[in-house]
């Protein structure tokens, strides 16, 4: 902060300062948005009335956060007339669908609630609101019904014309779909030694652990197999000890971006040990963001793998046997439809109630030989 040195010999000038400092120290210590990455919002636009004529575009919207509702009249107000709604609206920020939308995907109508993530800088950096995303929210919401015909009206003629500048600066093209219906060897086999794959994930990413190569070490060492130098750095591996879903959303920019900006022809996630959202949430963002930069990467999402029976630091008390099971299952319900391939590790032959290393391993991380086995049973290794 530059000073000037009248405010330090005026009283007045120095106490609003120090007020001022006092305001902002407040503000950095127990703002309500200090560490939060997302909000609900309420959408105060109506989208298209069919909903087929959205499949492969993106959308927009004029949301309304709590932010808003500290600095911008409420639209709904009574006492507005409609050329006030009108501005009123067009004071609220926009924002743009994380993705094109689906065929089982509603455009957001005027009331409900979606997701608000900022791509660029959000509330959490300074007050920053830049590039800001949506996804639907799931959620029921009260709000007035009397107040919508009103408001629809003063927005009318502000949306026929945003609706086009959008349209000419968002792409449109259909995004590729995800290839379901291959095996996770397919997937693995497609892979030639040209193409980039990057691996990301927690503490199973990482290069060894007791015992020998972890997963991704393993699966690394599989896809560099038989390429030149240059080819085996198109491999990539990152893995984040103790990291989770959420944890890779809010770091997403200095820990991902760069990767999938290569637009990765397979992208491999071992996650979700560490902890998952009870709807996945997290996982499902951080998805939403990897096909917004890379739409056509196929990725498959391995959960978190069983625990041994005897390893010497971890399930001592055999509790992560069914706490890790779990944790599949709440990935494997609400992202299976978002990946190419989810493996649920319990499923995976042979592991459906962990294995025995004989003490050679910590009891969490699988490795060497037993991680070879557990992925050329769950198909993911080349055959």
């Amino acid at each position: 902060m530059i000073l000037n040195p009248d405010q330090l010999s005026d009283n007045y000038a120095l106490q609003s300062l120090k007020k001022e400092q006092t305001t902002d120290q407040i503000v950095e210590l127990y703002s309500s948005f200090r560490g939060k990455e997302e909000f609900s919002a309420k959408v105060i636009t109506n989208g298209p009335d069919a909903d087929t004529s959205v499949i492969g575009f993106r959308t927009w919207v004029k949301f309304r956060t709590e932010i808003q509702e500290g600095c911008l009249p409420d639209p709904c107000d009574p006492s507005l007339s409609q050329e006030e709604i009108k501005k009123i609206i067009s004071c609220h920020p926009t924002s743009v669908s994380i993705r094109p939308f689906g065929e089982a995907d509603q455009p957001p109508r005027y009331g409900q609630t979606v997701l608000i993530n900022y791509v660029e800088n959000g509330p959490n950096n300074n007050g920053l609101q830049r590039d800001p995303r949506f996804v639907p929210e799931h959620k029921l919401v009260k709000y007035n019904y009397q107040c919508v015909a009103g408001e629809l009206t003063g927005l009318r003629s502000f949306s026929s014309g945003l609706q086009q500048t959008l349209m000419q600066d968002v792409p449109l093209n259909s995004p590729p779909e995800l290839d379901q219906t291959s095996t996770p060897n397919q997937l693995i086999s497609s892979v030639t030694s040209d193409d980039t794959v990057f691996l990301f994930g927690d503490s199973q990413m990482q290069p060894s652990t007791k015992g020998g190569d972890t997963v991704g070490k393993t699966l690394e060492k599989t896809f560099k197999k038989d390429r030149t130098a240059d080819q085996a750095k198109k491999v990539t591996r990152v893995g984040n000890g103790g990291w989770t879903p959420k944890k890779y959303v809010t770091n997403f920019n200095s820990q991902l971006k760069s990767n999938i900006e290569k637009k990765p022809k397979l992208i491999v996630i071992v996650l979700g040990g560490n902890g998952v959202h009870p709807k996945a949430k997290h996982a499902l963002t951080l998805l939403e963001k990897i096909r917004a930069i890379s739409p056509t990467s196929q990725i498959i999402w391995i959960g978190p793998p069983p625990p041994a029976s005897d390893g010497t630091t971890y399930n001592k008390d055999g509790k992560l046997l069914k706490s890790r099971k779990d944790k599949n299952k709440i990935l494997q319900d609400n992202i299976s439809s978002k990946v190419s391939k989810f493996i649920n590790s319990y499923e995976v032959s042979g592991y459906e109630s962990g294995y025995s290393c004989s003490g050679t391993c910590d009891g969490v991380h699988m490795p060497g030989d037993y991680a070879k086995t557990f992925l050329n049973n769950a198909g993911m290794l080349k055959t």
